[in-house]
């Protein structure tokens, strides 16, 4: 009899429990969970990234164009938004071709909710000093990463074309807005 129970126990079992196979399992999903959160905020980096970076070279063209032209240039107004030219119609700011290399500015998305904007102002409008000039303004919609509306209205601090509370005659900004005004 102990010579049989030897041999029942010399015999090794091989592979893997079904609980060591659970555990590999719930590893594998937290790590694939923890990936897609990084390479989804990444994106989300480099989208922003590439705004700012539009933001500011169309700065330098429209300081170029100033300068040769001796005015903003005039929006090409979209219609159904205002006087806005938004980059989602062809031609978005072509009028600084001559300073961009005919760069097309376009959001990384470039959807209705997510597009630039553009418009010039006459001096003296929406609380802005007269003294200040003519300015334009360029609306980024759509950045990702903010925690709050971004507007750098310079030394326009009268300003009440964009607000971040309802207000009659204003565009409600809001956390994925940042907003530059130009003089």
């Amino acid at each position: 009899m102990i010579k049989g129970m030897s041999t029942m126990y010399a015999q090794k079992q091989t592979g893997f429990t079904i609980v060591e196979l659970l555990i590999v399992i719930v590893v594998i999903a937290i790590l694939a969970a923890i990936t897609i959160v990084s390479y989804n905020g990444i994106q989300q980096r480099s989208r922003d990234s590439w705004r700012v970076n539009d933001a500011s070279a169309v700065k330098k063209a429209l300081s170029l164009y100033k300068v040769d032209n001796a005015s903003f240039p005039a929006a090409a107004p979209n219609p159904g938004n205002s006087t806005f030219e938004i980059s989602d119609n062809p031609g978005f700011l072509s009028s600084l071709n001559n300073y961009t290399n005919s760069k097309v500015f376009k959001d990384p998305t470039n959807t209705a909710s997510t597009a630039y904007w553009y418009n010039r102002f006459n001096a003296g409008s929406y609380g802005c000093p007269a003294s200040l000039g003519q300015y334009y303004v360029f609306w980024i919609r759509g950045m990702e990463g903010q925690s709050a509306a971004n507007i750098q209205s310079g030394p326009c601090t009268g300003q009440t074309l964009f607000v971040t509370t309802p207000t009659a005659g204003a565009w409600l900004v809001d956390k994925t807005d940042t907003v530059i005004y130009g003089f």
